[in-house]
């Protein structure tokens, strides 16, 4: 009768002690991860998702404009106090900086602007006509980009690219 007694009560408490270590094993891996995010990553190339490299993406605006993109991407310092820069950007007012956040759960990584992007240039448009083109929706606000990491490692980041729906290209950034 002891021994059973004695099951009862051990049990339940070896089963908390379980659930507690996998919870501090957890919180402790996700550190782990944000930890590895922290530091200087540098745009190596990008691929399609066969994993051949893409050096030039041609586009069409109205089947009467062709353009073609040689391909380039910013690199980017992450940093431990939780903010963020890009850098060597094709084009110097692509370049943003701002806070980062990373979601374990989604994979994905939340970069904030510390200014707004629009999609188009409001550089030289007068304050009244950008906020009337902002009410009729002509002029659209961005305050974040987020990066859903296909895959990742300590020294290896692929960021995904999507091209329309779920047809997408990697983006392939190592650890500097």
């Amino acid at each position: 009768m002891r021994k059973i007694l004695l099951v009862i009560f051990i049990f339940p408490f070896l089963t908390f002690c379980q659930l507690q270590k996998k919870q501090i094993d957890s919180k402790n891996a996700t550190e782990l991860n944000k930890k590895s995010i922290v530091g200087i990553w540098e745009f190596q190339k990008l691929i399609d998702r066969t994993g051949v490299q893409i050096n030039e993406v041609v586009f069409e605006l109205n089947d009467t404009i062709k353009g073609i993109e040689k391909v380039d991407r910013p690199s980017i310092r992450i940093n431990k106090d939780g903010t963020y820069e890009l850098f060597d950007c094709p084009n110097p007012n692509s370049c943003d900086k701002g806070t980062w956040e990373y979601r374990k759960n989604n994979q994905i990584l939340i970069l904030t602007f510390d200014e707004p992007k629009y999609n188009v240039p409001i550089d030289k448009i007068a304050p009244k006509l950008i906020e009337e083109l902002k009410k009729n929706g002509t002029i659209i606000e961005f305050t974040a980009d987020v990066w859903e990491l296909e895959k990742s490692s300590n020294d290896k980041m692929q960021v995904r690219e999507y091209l329309f729906e779920m047809n997408y290209n990697l983006r392939i950034l190592r650890k500097k």
